[in-house]
């Protein structure tokens, strides 16, 4: 049984599996999809969506939407590694927010559900929160978080940070960044016009 909270969540995100941002039948799957793209994640040899656990040619952030696009949502994605994690703010097909983390030593999940994990950002006390811990067809999984607000979530982003999640005690994701704010920025500009 899915929880209840994650129904919102499974409306706009097919979790019997990603597929390329070509074939993703939701808002939300295409935009992850896309992330995978764009931070250099190489296709499958099939020709299936591209692979999280492997390392990108280019590591850094990439901005999936400069806000010239008003049916996209607004998305910033980091890559370091095999760790992925990003941004999504809200659009015209849905007005939740999500922060995301996949990354090889996530746990594979075998349907979404509802699990409480334990965030650990620099400077900030350790969160312990409910977060969606979904499948994803390229066998990697994902945790997704959904955020009160991407204003908040924006304001309280370092340039440079640490990012940790953990669940039942046991680190699954750990990764940093550089140049946060550049990103931040972006990310805001964006909102400023698709959100309008």
């Amino acid at each position: 049984m899915i929880p209840k909270k994650s129904h919102i969540f499974l409306g706009l995100l097919a979790v019997t599996g990603f597929c390329t941002a070509s074939q993703a039948e939701s808002p939300l799957e295409r935009q992850l999809a896309r992330a995978k793209q764009a931070v250099g994640a190489p296709a499958q040899a099939n020709g299936g969506p591209a692979n999280l656990s492997k390392p990108a040619a280019v590591p850094g952030w990439s901005n999936l939407n400069d806000g010239s696009n008003r049916e996209e949502p607004c998305s910033i994605v980091n890559r370091k590694g095999a760790a992925v994690l990003g941004y999504i703010g809200p659009s015209a097909q849905w007005k939740d927010s999500y922060f995301f983390v996949s990354g090889p030593d996530v746990p594979k999940a075998k349907k979404a559900k509802l699990i409480k994990v334990t965030l650990s950002t620099d400077g900030e006390a350790d969160r312990t929160v409910k977060a969606t811990h979904s499948p994803m067809a390229d066998s990697d999984s994902v945790i997704l978080f959904n955020l009160p607000t991407i204003e908040a979530a924006l304001d309280l982003m370092e340039d440079r940070e640490t990012v940790k999640v953990s669940i039942n005690g046991k680190n699954v994701f750990g990764s940093d960044w550089m140049q946060g704010h550049a990103a931040r920025d972006k990310m805001r500009a964006c909102l400023k016009t698709v959100t309008r």
